[in-house]
């Protein structure tokens, strides 16, 4: 179940509201969608992330 204001679309728009008020560029963006973020198996994009950094 998602809370209103925490879908993925919802928290991608605000980051991306957020990063022009400050001027900043959105760089990429990583999403592993429809995995919960209390785990990290199976999720890609995390994995991915992490590699980056």
């Amino acid at each position: 179940m998602q809370v209103d204001g925490y879908s993925l679309d919802a928290q991608r728009d605000k980051l991306r509201k957020y990063a022009a008020y400050e001027d900043m560029i959105v760089a990429g963006e990583y999403s592993d969608e429809g995995f919960s973020g209390k785990n990290i198996q199976g999720r890609q994009d995390f994995q991915r992330m992490l590699n980056d950094i």
